[in-house]
């Protein structure tokens, strides 16, 4: 009887532990929302600031934050996929300040 505990109780840490894990890594926890507002936010600043077409470019969510807490995207132009040219590319990473609602900082690849 008390091997059969012992088992039950490790099966049910284990599966607690999955679902912990799940939890975690669901899309629709608040983290995946500012996600969504970055990415959009992203979207409207390359149209607004580089008049890029919205097939012309990609937007990546990196899902990471700088030190000031601003989530980070990086918006990678088409034409730098291709062979590698003199000089640096288009595509940039813009730092995403969620509560202003705002790019606070562009980075351009080298």
């Amino acid at each position: 009887m008390n091997r059969r505990w012992s088992l039950f109780l490790r099966a049910a840490i284990i599966s607690s532990i999955g679902v912990a894990l799940f939890t975690l890594t669901r899309r629709d926890t608040p983290e995946s929302a500012y996600a969504e507002g970055a990415v959009a936010i992203a979207r409207e600043y390359i149209m607004a600031k580089e008049g890029w077409s919205p097939d012309a470019y990609m937007v990546k969510d990196t899902s990471t934050r700088d030190r000031a807490g601003n989530l980070i995207v990086n918006v990678i132009h088409k034409d730098d996929l291709k062979p590698p040219t003199v000089g640096g590319g288009k595509s940039v990473q813009l730092h995403i300040d969620m509560e202003g609602q705002r790019v606070v900082k562009i980075l351009h690849f080298q």
